[in-house]
């Protein structure tokens, strides 16, 4: 003969209800609580592992992030290019460190490559080494808004008039009518326009800020938000069941409700 189901005690339905929802809600946050802890973990050592000097130059993510191509001035001396991109300036497709003012012009002088940015002239190599950088501190004229080379004499026109540079670049004396062949931009090939702009964007987004964005939700807009805002709140909702459920599982007079 069969026993008949035991019956529940009065007033446990509630508690199973609240187990019952408490693990369906554990289950539903699980995922983003894996997230939070894995992008969490990596944001913790970001100074260990110089996450914020490590560009991100995916294309689709930058196009997420609505990073346009940046405004391309180039000049061309003899076989190289010496380009800006933004800030940035390029030997061909090698960047050179700093940041500069606008490019107003690049010459080939003797054996290296003289830029001129603002008040500053930079010394290059062909290949884009940065040799040396010379500013109004160095007796440089400025700001400067072309340059150009008279047979071995380098002159730059300013706002005073055109002068000459010494040989060593450190002295500058007033060129009356300068027959000089002035630099002019050009329009870069466009292989090499693509990859420094490439090169420009991907160095505006940085591996922290993406994982910053990520573990804030931001990276998927006000509903990646609202998600990471649920989420905390499920947490709370999961710290409070569960203790409400621990309390009214303990024996009570020796006997468990």
């Amino acid at each position: 003969m069969m026993k008949p189901p035991a019956r529940q005690p009065a007033g446990n339905g509630g508690v199973l209800a609240a187990a019952r929802w408490h693990r369906r809600l554990g289950i539903a946050a699980a995922l983003v609580v894996a997230w939070l802890a894995l992008t969490g973990i990596f944001l913790v050592h970001s100074d260990d592992l110089a996450l914020d000097e490590r560009a991100v130059g995916i294309g689709w993510l930058l196009d997420w992030y609505g990073i346009p191509p940046p405004d391309v001035a180039a000049y061309r001396v003899g076989d190289a290019w010496v380009v800006q991109a933004g800030e940035r300036l390029y030997v061909n497709d090698r960047p050179v460190p700093g940041e500069y003012q606008e490019l107003a012009g690049a010459v080939q002088f003797r054996d290296e490559v003289v830029a001129v940015a603002g008040s500053q002239l930079l010394l290059l190599s062909a290949t884009g080494d940065l040799l040396e950088v010379l500013g109004e501190a160095h007796g440089v004229p400025g700001p400067i808004a072309s340059i150009a080379t008279e047979g071995s004499r380098l002159v730059v026109r300013t706002r005073g008039g055109e002068q000459y540079a010494s040989t060593d670049l450190l002295a500058w004396r007033r060129a009356e009518a300068a027959r000089a062949a002035w630099s002019e931009a050009a329009p870069a090939p466009d292989r090499l326009r693509e990859r420094v702009a490439e090169h420009y964007r991907g160095q505006v987004l940085t591996l922290e800020r993406l994982l910053l964005d990520l573990h804030s939700g931001r990276f998927f807009g006000a509903l990646g938000v609202v998600i990471v805002d649920l989420a905390a709140i499920a947490f709370f909702v999961l710290a409070a069941t569960g203790l409400w459920l621990w309390l009214a599982r303990r024996p009570r007079n020796g006997r468990r409700r």
